[in-house]
């Protein structure tokens, strides 16, 4: 069980519960494949974004950033778009870094909106 904190009139209250990943209908999956994420965090922690490797890339290149999110979350993306010529960021209000699962329909509408764009061009 999660543990999740609420402050109710000026007092922090502890409540077991579920998360709303866990009642997601992909959560059997993650625990599913939970074996593989330490070798995924090797992977993350040994590769250095190089944007001489990038800089022919010409592909379209979306990427969002939650307007809630860390600010390092926006520190890499900027990264990522000075080394990638063709790239956007965009940033979705109100989110951090799980809006694809906690805010689908706005996920869905930047990724539509960035598709429709790219084959206008």
């Amino acid at each position: 069980m999660l543990l999740v904190a609420e402050q109710q009139a000026g007092a922090v209250r502890l409540d077991a519960g579920r998360s709303a990943l866990q009642e997601s209908p992909g959560w059997p999956v993650r625990v599913a494949v939970a074996h593989t994420i330490p070798r995924e965090l090797q992977a993350v922690d040994a590769y250095t974004f190089d944007p001489k490797r990038f800089r022919a890339m010409q592909v379209p290149t979306l990427l969002l950033v939650g307007g809630d999110s860390p600010p390092f979350r926006r520190t890499v993306a900027e990264a990522f778009h000075a080394g990638l010529p063709n790239s956007r960021i965009e940033v979705l209000p109100g989110q951090r870094h799980g809006a694809i699962e906690a805010a689908p329909d706005l996920f869905a509408k930047e990724v539509m909106r960035f598709l429709a764009r790219d084959t206008r061009s």
